[in-house]
């Protein structure tokens, strides 16, 4: 469901900017698993969480219902468990956001089904294995619907976007919504209802500095190609501190932001140069709103990165879902002095297809996930020793 949107919203924006890839170079690659398909699930769209030597994720299809699954892997075995299969009432359905940890519980979100069919949120316990649905959403103006972020916990309070619900400027739908969730009551708050000009239809997940959140939106704004937002937590208030166009800065922020000081790094799926470009890797200064492209995607090097950008030995690293020399996508670094690019690793199928998901660094070590690929087709978990 996300994919389609976002890359559909992606093609009515473009932009022109041009950067050289450096040659590519070898990185220590490592395949972990390949998913089946069954009953071990299909399609990890969302980001790892590590707890320990065990890495826990979600996935999109499969289980035993057909509508996902929660599973673990050891990364010293290799094993991969299956904790829980969503879609078996109204425990929710189709999980794409990775999860948040609290001591030995993680939180986590489904983009569908609960009560209302709307999503929900869910818990689980790292020690005992025990799955909670916790909150269904409900929809319409007074509550958000399909969340398909990672909640970020701040004070002992989660919060998280819904990508529809709300106001109805949206064709009906809802233009999104900032939420708050508390675990130990169980109660969920609306904070804050998009609007379209301020940004629209959020899927990635925020990020804290200070008493302010930052976040993105895959579209709204002024040319609707999508926005970077902070809300004050304080005063319930939110700025658009930058609107994307059509003049090369790239278009479709569907990746969450990451930090580093005051600056904000993330990717757009689209912009850069022809229609509708390929593209870019960003920074914002968080409190000036100043935005400048560190890097665009040309297609050899990949295209539609959709994850947030990670900072290891000094670079960045993202990935792009499509593009390389197989069209499988690609492992990039960049550089955010310079902004020079380097290739680190071509997805070639066998090793995985479409990486979407953000990289988790854990120790030496980056973990992530790609959607297709693998022994059958259905998705791997992966490891680079950058």
């Amino acid at each position: 469901m996300r994919r389609t949107i976002t890359t559909a919203l992606a093609l009515l924006c473009s932009a022109a900017f041009a950067l050289d890839v450096a040659p590519a170079q070898a990185a220590s690659f490592k395949l972990l698993y390949s998913f089946k398909g069954g009953a071990d699930g299909a399609g990890p769209q969302a980001g790892l969480t590590a707890v320990g030597h065990r890495l826990y994720g979600v996935t999109l299809e499969g289980g035993s219902y057909g509508q996902g699954t929660l599973f673990s892997l050891d990364t010293k075995t290799g094993v991969e468990k299956v904790l829980h299969a969503f879609g078996s009432g109204s425990d929710g359905g189709v999980p794409s956001a990775g999860m948040t940890g609290i001591g030995n519980i993680l939180y986590g979100t489904a983009s569908a089904g609960g009560i209302a069919g709307q999503g929900t949120i869910f818990s689980l316990n790292t020690k005992t294995g025990a799955v909670k649905t916790l909150y269904s959403f409900q929809g319409g103006t007074n509550d958000g619907s399909y969340p398909q972020s990672r909640m970020v916990e701040i004070g002992g309070l989660l919060y998280g976007t819904t990508m529809q619900g709300g106001s109805a400027n949206c064709f009906l739908f809802g233009c999104g919504t900032i939420f708050s969730f508390n675990p130990a009551t169980g109660a969920e708050k609306v904070l804050y209802f998009f609007q379209s000009s301020d940004g629209a239809n959020p899927v990635a997940g925020l990020v804290q500095e200070n008493h302010k959140l930052y976040g993105t939106t895959d579209a709204g704004g002024a040319g609707d190609c999508g926005t970077v937002f902070s809300f004050d937590r304080s005063t319930g208030k939110e700025t658009v501190i930058h609107e994307f166009d059509r003049q090369g800065d790239g278009t479709t922020p569907g990746s969450a932001l990451y930090r580093i000081g005051h600056t904000l790094y993330g990717t757009t799926i689209a912009g850069g140069s022809g229609d509708p470009g390929d593209g870019t890797v960003y920074a914002i200064n968080g409190n000036t709103g100043v935005e400048r492209v560190l890097y665009e995607f040309s297609g050899g090097d990949g295209a539609i990165p959709e994850d947030s950008p990670i900072a290891a030995k000094g670079l960045l690293y993202a990935t792009a879902s499509i593009g390389g020399a197989t069209n499988n996508g690609t492992i990039l670094t960049v550089d955010p002095s310079t902004g020079a690019g380097n290739v680190v690793h071509t997805f070639e199928g066998s090793d995985g297809s479409f990486p979407w998901a953000d990289l988790i660094q854990i120790g030496t070590h980056l973990y992530g996930t790609t959607i297709y690929g693998g022994a059958t087709g259905n998705g791997v978990i992966f490891s680079i020793r950058p």
